[in-house]
């Protein structure tokens, strides 16, 4: 297993096969024409790209990780994400669109992550604050400048891009700075949509190139995490294996208690002969 720096932490990268090395070489290389395409303002070249990416990236996943619910819900969101990429430009108008099918996408995500919820940082205030902090101040900037019903689209797509980061958290380093990208490549789009709309130079390169590395970053820890945590705790009263139901203990009436045996007598308390 390789590793590499982003953004300051170390991401692990997992031991793929062969057929996984080579979809993953198809994404990398069809992410690279659509840089290219969105710098040179190649449009259909760009969303040609684009379609064929998430599947490249979706075939990295099923060949490197055994069928499981965190695949399929995963695979699941990288459809929702594969339909904004492509359909959510050609449909109008298209921000909204994108934010429909990104946000179903990040539902997905967030089914897929719950059952790590006990490994992110929900138990580390401090570091959910940071969360917290970082996203309410984006929404807060942003929202401002997108009206009632945008703004209201864009708090509960903020509300639900947070939550999936933190719970991608619990998968490991690698799904944690893929779930960090993610919410700068989503907030790039919000700012250069309603705050600086068409003010931004190569806004398109800076999002798609986020977006593009956070994808790949929540595939890579999705495949190199392990096993979810096991759910132990303290027997349910509703348990019908429990022994502190009521309804399920025995119902049989407990045998008397049995008469007390005397001690035999010491030779010092024998009783006189008659």
């Amino acid at each position: 297993m390789g590793e590499s720096v982003v953004g300051g932490r170390s991401v692990a990268w997992p031991d793929m096969g062969r057929g996984a090395r080579i979809w993953l070489t198809i994404y990398v290389s069809v992410a690279m024409v659509d840089l290219i395409a969105e710098t040179a303002h190649l449009f259909w070249v760009a969303l040609a790209a684009l379609i064929v990416a998430l599947p490249a990236l979706g075939g990295v996943l099923v060949t490197s990780r055994p069928r499981d619910r965190l695949r399929h819900w995963v695979l699941a969101a990288l459809f929702f994400g594969w339909l904004g990429d492509w359909l959510g430009d050609l449909l109008v108008p298209h921000i909204a669109w994108k934010i429909g099918f990104f946000f179903l996408g990040h539902v997905c995500f967030m089914v897929a992550f719950w059952p790590y919820r006990s490994r992110s940082v929900l138990d580390r205030p401090g570091l959910l604050a940071c969360y917290a902090l970082g996203v309410t101040a984006l929404l807060a900037w942003v929202v401002p400048s997108a009206g009632w019903l945008y703004g209201s689209a864009l708090v509960a797509y903020g509300l639900t891009l947070g939550v999936m980061a933190v719970l991608a958290t619990g998968l490991g380093p690698t799904a944690t700075v893929g779930g960090i990208v993610f919410i700068i490549s989503d907030m790039s789009i919000a700012i250069t949509s309603f705050v600086y709309p068409g003010r931004l130079e190569h806004a398109e390169l800076l999002i798609m190139s986020t977006y593009l590395v956070a994808q790949l970053l929540l595939v890579l820890g999705v495949i190199d995490a392990p096993d979810p945590p096991s759910r132990t705790g303290p027997p349910s009263r509703t348990d019908p294996l429990s022994r502190t139901d009521p309804l399920s203990a025995p119902t049989h009436c407990p045998a008397p208690p049995r008469r007390p045996i005397a001690p035999p007598l010491s030779p010092r308390t024998e009783r006189p002969r008659s």
